[in-house]
Formats: C-alpha cells, structure tokens, sequence
C-alpha cells in the first residue's frame, strides 16, 4: 500500500497518523514516514486496516440491536 493509499484508508475510517500509531504500539515519526514518502506500508498494514475496519462494522451493528432491543422493551 502506497503512503497515499495509507492516507485516505486512514482518513475513511476516522484515525490519524498519531491513533494509528498509537494503535499499533509503533512511533508517530516511524508512521508518518509511510504517509509522506512514496515508500510502501509493511505488509500487515493492510490487513491490520481491514480488520479494524470489520471491528467498526461489528460495533456498529451491536450498537444499533443494543438500541433496538431497547426500543422494544419501553
């Protein structure tokens, strides 16, 4: 994954550079030296962005049964 693909896949699920990082246990200078150079992300990158995009969906959907369940009970 290019460093601008790394940019908008970041941007369109919410995190910054910094949350990444964070995230992943890496440094700030170590991230944003993907997103600023033409060098590609590691491999697992990809994969790490996939599965918490799966994780944002699946939280989603709990968060609208939670509310919905709730709905019904009143």
């Amino acid at each position: 994954m290019s460093g601008k693909e790394f940019n908008e896949r970041i941007k369109k699920l919410g995190l910054s550079v910094s949350e990444f990082a964070e995230f992943t246990g890496l440094t700030k200078d170590a991230v944003y030296g993907w997103s600023r150079s033409s060098k590609t992300t590691p491999e697992w990158v990809k994969s790490w962005l996939d599965n918490y995009e799966k994780a944002l969906l699946l939280e989603n959907i709990k968060n609208a049964f939670s509310q919905a369940f709730l709905i019904d009970k009143k």
